[in-house]
């Protein structure tokens, strides 16, 4: 969307990642209840999911809706 310093992983912006095992994500099979393959989850750099565990005020404060 060239929105000035989102997407980029450097110092200064802001960047969503996910960190997953791909060989987990391979084999594991689907379930609604539980997640499979995700190791770490970061909203504009602050880690959110660290392996099943949800950072919930970490959450409710990384990130934020913006017009594109």
């Amino acid at each position: 969307f060239s929105i000035k310093d989102r997407g980029y992983v450097k110092p200064g912006c802001f960047a969503d990642l996910t960190v997953f095992d791909e060989t987990k994500l391979k084999n594991g099979k689907p379930d609604q209840s539980k997640s499979f393959g995700i190791e770490r989850v970061y909203v504009n750099g602050r880690l959110v999911i660290n392996d099943e565990t949800l950072d919930k005020a970490v959450f409710r404060s990384a990130g934020r809706c913006i017009r594109a």
